[in-house]
């Protein structure tokens, strides 16, 4: 997941986002939060939010 956090398709990496979000109780917090930082500087709309 953390791979797909970067890569050039919005689509990969929202689907990284979601994977960890749709875990709920199970999230990896710390996984989460590096995918998260990796997406700051994304102009898409669902990332402005977060």
């Amino acid at each position: 997941m953390l791979e797909w956090s970067t890569d050039e398709d919005f689509w990969v990496r929202r689907i990284a986002i979601d994977h960890q979000l749709c875990r709920k109780e199970r999230t990896n917090t710390e996984l989460l939060e590096k995918i998260l930082v990796n997406n700051f500087g994304s102009s898409e709309f669902f990332s402005k939010y977060l």
